[in-house]
């Protein structure tokens, strides 16, 4: 994934992870929260963990 082109987002629930993935994709954002979700349920926190080194790598919301 390349993630310079793909910003976290100003409309967020927590770092705007999940919402610059969403516009990146063309899909809902409650499609990338579940995923997240079920991730971190199912492994056992593994979905929060990538969604901690994701809010790292992407870069911020353009201005």
């Amino acid at each position: 994934m390349d993630f310079k082109n793909m910003p976290k987002q100003k409309s967020h629930f927590l770092a705007g992870v999940a919402a610059g993935i969403a516009e990146y994709q063309g899909i809902s954002k409650f499609t990338v929260r579940s995923f997240f979700l079920i991730t971190a349920i199912v492994t056992g926190g593994l979905g929060i963990l990538l969604y901690s080194v994701l809010a790292l790598l992407m870069p911020p919301p353009e201005q």
